[in-house]
C-alpha cells in the first residue's frame, strides 16, 4: 500500500483514494475479492476495501490451507462405490428403472 499511494501522490491525482479502489478491484486475481468491492458501488471508502482485500486473501488463504491437495484427493481411493468387475457393464433397466450388471 506504500508503494500505491507514494505513486498516487507523484501522479498528483485528484481523487487518490477512487484510484487506490480501482487499483484493487483491477489488480485482483480473485474474482470473489472483484465482486465484493464492485457490489458496494459509489458506498466504498478506501478502508472498507483495503478491509474487503485484506480479509478475501487472508480467507482464500485458510481454504487453501484446509483443502486436500487435487493429487492427495485424486489418488485417494473412494471406499462408497462397489468395486465394478472387469468386463461387465453396469446399465439402467428400461423396465424396472434398476441397474442391472451386464456381462461382456
Amino acid at each position: 500500500m506504500k508503494k500505491i499511494r507514494i505513486l498516487v501522490e507523484e501522479c498528483r491525482f485528484t481523487s487518490p483514494d477512487e484510484h487506490i479502489i480501482d487499483a484493487l478491484i483491477f489488480g485482483s486475481n480473485c474474482k470473489r475479492t472483484q465482486t465484493k468491492l464492485l457490489d458496494k458501488d459509489a458506498a466504498l471508502t478506501l478502508d472498507t476495501a483495503l478491509d474487503i482485500a485484506r480479509t478475501e486473501g487472508v480467507t482464500s488463504n485458510q481454504i487453501k490451507e484446509i483443502s486436500p491437495s487435487t493429487s492427495a484427493h485424486v489418488d485417494a481411493p473412494n471406499h462408497d462405490l462397489p468395486m465394478k468387475p472387469r468386463g461387465s457393464t453396469i446399465r439402467l433397466c428400461g423396465c424396472c428403472g434398476t441397474e442391472h450388471d451386464i456381462s461382456e
